[in-house]
């Protein structure tokens, strides 16, 4: 409830801002019952799945002025890509050992959603 509450009544502009400034917070305060609910394999699908239908619609009514510079895919697809991702970087952040505090891993959330997945595949195969 939370989580929802923080969804439903942050005052932010930007959305990004949004989620770095009071969602991330209020995740790490619940990150031992986060990491059960990603973690457990009964529980980890329908969980998901219903988080992501929340996260779709929140991202949804939030981005209802932004412009977005493509013409494929959809915007509704883009939106579908974009929660999934926030939602990766949340359980990867969040089923650590021990999770960054939100302060620190604000800088690092911050990072990861200014790279593109160029940048992802480039930096990986730069490596190599």
């Amino acid at each position: 409830m939370a989580i929802l509450s923080t969804l439903t009544e942050s005052k932010a502009n930007k959305l990004l801002e949004k989620i770095s400034d009071e969602l991330l917070p209020v995740l790490y305060d619940h990150h031992s019952a986060l990491k059960v609910l990603y973690s457990s394999d009964v529980i980890s699908g329908h969980w998901l799945h219903s988080l992501q239908k929340t996260y779709i619609k929140w991202i949804s009514d939030n981005l209802t002025n932004c412009q977005f510079n493509i013409l494929n895919p959809s915007q509704s697809v883009t939106v579908e890509l974009s929660t999934k991702f926030l939602l990766a970087i949340f359980e990867t952040w969040l089923t650590q050992p021990f999770p960054e505090d939100p302060i620190i891993f604000r800088s690092t959330f911050g990072q990861l959603t200014n790279m593109s997945i160029v940048d992802c595949f480039n930096y990986v195969d730069s490596n190599n």
